[in-house]
């Protein structure tokens, strides 16, 4: 159904509000997913979907349910605040390693040249208990210098 939805009419402002909808008024993950999946495929640039993520980011959702709300917002929320906002409040909010790598590269690919994913890196960094997560947070930083040179080299 949503794959038609996409063809008869990406970015669909009902069709959006209606899955933002979904995403707000179920506390069933599997049907989360699937407004989550069906707003990556028309949801790009649209700041009501991008909001309805980022309020999934907090959720009560499980970590699966998340993870996946951080992956499309890397998708349809290039460079928008609000998307790398969410994204550094799950980055620091979250125990699980496996979250925190994700977001982490979400923050990378959506964050380019944004100050504010340097920072919540660079805090990361500073503030860390474990190893892992410092190689985490070194790791993305050295990806993110190296998107944005090349970024100045284009």
């Amino acid at each position: 159904a949503t794959e038609s939805l996409r063809k008869i009419d990406p970015g669909n402002q009902k069709i959006i509000d209606s899955l933002v909808y979904l995403l707000e008024s179920t506390s069933d993950d599997k049907t989360r997913t699937q407004a989550a999946s069906s707003l990556e495929k028309i949801g790009m640039g649209n700041q009501k979907a991008i909001d309805g993520l980022v309020q999934l980011l907090g959720s009560n959702s499980d970590e699966k349910t998340r993870a996946l709300a951080a992956k499309i917002l890397e998708k349809i929320g290039r460079s928008n605040e609000y998307a790398i906002d969410g994204l550094v409040q799950l980055l620091g909010s979250t125990s699980a390693l496996w979250i925190r790598r994700e977001v982490a590269e979400s923050l990378v690919k959506i964050g380019r040249g944004s100050q504010k994913a340097i920072d919540s890196l660079v805090q990361l960094l500073e503030y860390i208990y474990d190893d892992d997560t410092g190689w985490i947070a070194a790791e993305t930083l050295e990806k993110l210098a190296e998107a944005i040179r090349k970024q100045l080299m284009i």
